[in-house]
């Protein structure tokens, strides 16, 4: 469990930690939208949200 005073979030906040143990995207407080918003920052951890490359 990650403290949320130390990972900078409050207590309706939220982390997505990669399996290294590298924080990837957070925010602070509640979202309107959390799905969207989570599975956006999925993408943006993984890169795909990069334009191809020839």
């Amino acid at each position: 469990m990650w403290p949320t005073e130390a990972c900078g979030i409050g207590d309706r906040g939220a982390l997505l930690v990669r399996p290294d143990h590298v924080i990837a995207w957070r925010t602070a407080h509640a979202v309107p939208d959390a799905l969207t918003v989570l599975a956006a920052a999925t993408r943006q951890a993984r890169g795909l949200d990069r334009p191809a490359t020839p």
